[in-house]
């Protein structure tokens, strides 16, 4: 192996800390391998902390041990110290730019997630959600 990519997301703080594994684990395969480690688009806050690798160090500091390493927004780019990057959701950005090109384009794009709200809240999401679609196809706007 000569290389590891972390994608990004919102996966990598307190609010889920076993992924820091991944970081841990992508170190891991560096020691044994000589691997070099990427990650893009990642996101740290709400921060996590805590001893995550057999030398010791944290999160922060096994992310920064990474060869290339950019974040998604200004808040984890300020605690790291790092670059601030596109989400991992724009790593084919010309060939989805192009895809929606060829639909005539979209006005609207909608992507909603419940992992983090109970049910009673991903229903009110869904209703505020089917209200402005509902509106913008009205409109005669692409969704």
């Amino acid at each position: 192996m000569e290389s590891i990519h972390v994608l990004g997301g919102g996966y990598l703080n307190s609010l889920w800390p076993a992924n820091a594994g991944v970081i841990a684990g992508a170190a891991a395969v560096r020691s044994l391998t000589g691997a070099k480690l990427y990650a893009t688009g990642l996101s740290v806050v709400p921060l996590l902390t805590g001893t995550y690798s057999a030398e010791g160090r944290d999160l922060i500091g096994l992310l920064r041990s990474f060869d290339h390493v950019t974040v998604r927004d200004e808040e984890s780019a300020s605690v790291l110290g790092l670059p601030l990057g596109l989400d991992d959701a724009f790593l084919a950005a010309e060939h989805e730019l192009r895809k929606g090109l060829a639909r005539g384009g979209a006005d609207l794009v909608v992507c909603l997630q419940n992992d983090l709200q109970t049910k009673g809240q991903s229903e009110e999401t869904l209703e505020r959600a089917r209200g402005v679609v509902e509106a913008a196809v009205a409109e005669g706007k692409t969704v």
